[in-house]
């Protein structure tokens, strides 16, 4: 929270193959599911734990990145 006692609000924007760019807020759910994959794996960096944890929560079938370490997870292919 800010000095002003208001919370910031976060969100994700994804591309959805239906409607195309959607923002996602970042709820308690997600939340809780970057901690549990940055437990999981240190190495993950917390932005990057975020971007799973939405593409879980929206149960999307794959995760587009370039980033060569993520596409090592579940879920991602790379983009060349």
């Amino acid at each position: 929270m800010s000095s002003t006692g208001s919370a910031r609000r976060v969100a994700l924007v994804v591309l959805d193959a239906g409607v195309g760019f959607a923002v996602v807020p970042l709820d308690e759910e997600i939340a809780v599911v970057a901690a549990a994959l940055r437990a999981l794996r240190p190495s993950v960096r917390l932005p990057d734990a975020l971007v799973v944890a939405t593409g879980e929560s929206l149960e999307a079938d794959i995760i587009l990145t370039t980033d060569r370490r993520l596409a090592r997870l579940p879920r991602f292919q790379l983009v060349r």
